[in-house]
């Protein structure tokens, strides 16, 4: 169902991506400052106010490095470097490429473990592998416990250093600084491993035998909509089964059977509906962007229509010229200037300067809103390719 989708993208990956490539830089230039490419600071704060994403071969400049994300970033790159100085003896390997094919049964299958530490153990006189993550969201907390993601990362790292390395230990560690302080770290050994591997092996399976099979022939029994799966989804949207999942959220089908046969919800009722509203708050929002898009694109929605909403917000053209005038008005001048719809209401008795003031306000663009086919605002015409075909 994803495949020819676009990724997603947002501001807050954005911000992730960003946070990434600092925390590299810092750590490349902790182990040598002369790192062609990437000179300059080993704490986050040296990248405030640069554009780590910049791409000068096509002339972007991407986002500003702010100084918001700077305790994450020194949260993660100081704990792997922790990890990295506690014995002389030990390897770090920054944004290596990890392959778990073998152990999925699917080729080419392969992620980047953020950093990866082999600490040496002297009382074992063996490694411990340490697979750092960081994540730069700031919704919801991920655990290393069970991290299937992290779990292939470990599987491809140990097939890689073994070869080379005895490993006694193999720890997970999750670093999400902007939830909390503390970094989410999990044990594991390689026979829970190998157990994961069976189960992700048949797992892979039965996706890639529905990917044999035409959208439309997929049965109800082919998904398994939670919130893990269908987060990242490119599909999740336009998905059946992903709406069916959320419309049994939304009527408290999450609630014990009980709950159901009395009239008044309790505390612990509203808690454990509020711990779904998050998600379905996000379906909602991506529905919302969707389903603009497809009437965007000319398609009919039955009952549904587009329509101009209000107007955008009211600004001062020239903040100066407003102050001025106001002042003249005899109002009294703050340190925050008034805005054109507090200027309206306090110059009720004043239409004169009102009337000039109007000249020096600019409203912004009116938004889209869909609404009901009934809603007597008139239908947004939408002007398609082929409207001008026939025109030369």
């Amino acid at each position: 169902m994803e495949k020819g989708r676009p990724d997603k993208t947002s501001a807050a990956a954005v911000q992730g991506t960003m946070m990434h490539k600092v925390g590299e830089c810092c750590l490349l230039n902790r182990i040598s400052p002369l790192v062609p490419g990437v000179e300059g600071g080993t704490e986050a704060s040296f990248y405030i106010g640069c554009y780590p994403l910049a791409t000068p071969e096509d002339g972007k400049a991407g986002p500003q490095f702010p100084e918001e994300l700077v305790a994450p970033v020194d949260a993660y790159v100081n704990r792997v470097w922790k990890s990295y100085t506690s014995h002389r003896r030990n390897l770090l390997f920054i944004e290596q490429r990890v392959n778990y094919s073998n152990y999925i049964g699917q080729p080419n299958s392969f992620g980047t473990a953020d950093a990866i530490v082999l600490v040496w153990l002297p009382k074992l006189k063996a490694y411990r592998l340490e697979i750092h993550d960081f994540k730069g969201g700031v919704y919801f907390q991920i655990s290393a416990d069970n991290n299937s993601q992290l779990m292939l990362y470990a599987l491809g790292a140990l097939r890689r250093l073994q070869k080379k390395y005895t490993i006694a230990e193999v720890t997970l560690v999750i670093h999400q600084g902007r939830v909390t302080e503390v970094a989410s770290e999990w044990d594991v050994d390689a026979e829970t491993l190998l157990k994961f591997a069976d189960y992700a092996k048949a797992r892979a399976k039965i996706a890639r035998d529905c990917l044999n099979i035409p959208v439309k022939d997929l049965t109800k029994d082919m998904f398994s909509p939670s919130e893990a799966a269908c987060r990242w989804c490119k599909a999740s949207e336009e998905c059946n089964a992903h709406a069916k999942y959320i419309s049994n959220l939304a009527r408290s089908g999450n609630l014990p059977k009980a709950v159901h046969d009395m009239p008044i919800l309790t505390d612990e009722d509203f808690a454990v509906l509020s711990a779904a509203m998050p998600e379905i708050e996000r379906w909602v929002s991506n529905m919302k962007d969707t389903l603009m898009q497809r009437m965007l694109s000319g398609k009919e929605i039955p009952g549904r229509k587009l329509v101009v909403g209000r107007a955008g917000s009211r600004t001062w053209k020239n903040e100066r010229r407003a102050a001025r005038l106001l002042r003249r008005a005899g109002l009294e001048a703050k340190e925050v200037l008034m805005t054109p719809a507090q200027a309206e209401k306090a110059l009720k008795k004043h239409p004169d300067v009102w009337e000039k003031l109007k000249g020096h306000i600019e409203t912004g663009e009116p938004s889209l809103v869909i609404v009901d086919r009934r809603d007597p605002r008139p239908k947004y015409g939408i002007a398609l390719k082929s409207d001008f075909e026939n025109l030369e």
